[in-house]
């Protein structure tokens, strides 16, 4: 009967010890679609989208669009006070008129040299005779040889003057040419820099962006204004460098744009850089969208899911109950173990199973 004390004492404390066991909680894999995707973030652009640099010093002196306007190709946008180079352009149009009128058929220089040049042939060829005929005379002995050399001289004479008055009117004539060149070259040069003053759009597209108001100094190769596709944009993607050889060209975008809150849109990757930007280690990936969006923000953040792969219907764990190494902590009637899994594709909660378990295992939670 002393006993009795003793056995209830035990038995109370069996079933304190049997209460405070803990719960175990365990899951089995599950058939479930899953889709591999990698993350990305970026911004919206449109599509060749360019700055626009000045090609001239000056002040802004006129505007003649606002961000947002769409634009035809060598449409003008501003125009840069440029009274001096305007003045520069007359002076060298006049320059280049008068280079012209000298070398050409009417040219006040020439026509004198010419004038000369006529002169010296009519007289050449009087000269000429009368060395023919004093020739004569001499070799016949009817005149005296001074007379026929005064003759010969002045033959001599005549056709040194008209040669030398030829070559004058060749050499004057290669000088104009040059002074024409010249004069042309510059009238050119003096055209393009005025032109350099009323800016142009390049192609056709919208404006994004203008970074000069009116009455603003400019200075060359100051950026004034952005520009872009009106209809086409791209998204400039960065992907780690640890997913980046899982990305080709091709595979479909799930991505969601600031500017349209949760919307969620279609696009396709077009574009893979190889060169790894060694600030954040991330690679450039450009993907186009697939629908048309309402209006484009240039500038705008964006977050994306590339698509990868997808499987229907495959057996899939909680990323959760993964431990280190791909194992997983089994239940059995043996009890706990630890078992390796072989794991197929993944996304952010689920990871299929290939291997290591089935449908009936009790995987224990953590």
């Amino acid at each position: 009967m002393k006993l009795t004390p003793i056995v209830f004492l035990l038995s109370s404390l069996l079933l304190v010890a049997i209460s405070c066991k803990k719960k175990v909680n365990t899951v089995t894999p599950q058939s479930k679609d899953i889709t591999e995707v990698v993350y990305a973030s970026g911004v919206l652009e449109p599509q060749n989208q360019f700055i626009l640099y000045s090609l001239a010093d000056g002040t802004i002196a006129e505007i003649f669009v606002a961000e947002g306007d769409t634009i035809g190709t060598s449409q003008p946008l501003l125009r840069v006070d440029g009274n001096a180079t305007e003045a520069r352009l007359y002076s060298a149009e006049e320059i280049y008129k008068t280079a012209q009128q000298n070398y050409g058929e009417n040219s006040p220089a020439l026509q004198e040299l010419k004038t000369q040049l006529n002169t010296l042939k009519s007289r050449l060829q009087i000269d000429s005779t009368n060395y023919v005929r004093y020739k004569r005379l001499y070799n016949e002995n009817a005149i005296k040889k001074s007379d026929f050399e005064k003759a010969e001289l002045t033959y001599i004479n005549s056709q040194n003057d008209y040669k030398a008055t030829k070559q004058r009117i060749e050499n004057l004539r290669a000088q104009l040419y040059v002074t024409l060149q010249n004069a042309q070259s510059q009238y050119k040069i003096t055209q393009d820099d005025v032109a350099n003053y009323l800016v142009k759009s390049g192609t056709k597209g919208r404006v994004y962006d203008l970074l000069k108001e009116k009455g603003e100094v400019v200075r060359r190769s100051e950026a004034i204004a952005i520009i872009g596709d009106a209809e086409n944009v791209v998204l400039k993607m960065s992907v780690d460098e640890s997913d980046i050889e899982k990305i080709k060209i091709g595979q479909q975008v799930l991505v969601q744009i600031e500017a349209y809150g949760e919307k969620i849109f279609k696009a396709k990757v077009t574009r893979i850089y190889p060169a790894m930007n060694k600030k954040d280690f991330a690679f450039r990936v450009d993907a186009a969208m697939i629908e048309t969006l309402p209006a484009i923000f240039s500038g705008t953040n964006i977050e994306a899911n590339i698509i990868i792969q997808e499987k229907k219907n495959v057996l899939c764990l909680p990323k959760s109950v993964m431990m280190p190494g791909d194992t997983v902590l089994v239940k059995t009637a043996d009890g706990d173990k630890k078992v390796k899994v072989q794991k197929g594709i993944e996304n952010f909660e689920y990871i299929e199973v290939t291997g290591g378990v089935d449908a009936n295992t009790q995987i224990i939670t953590k």
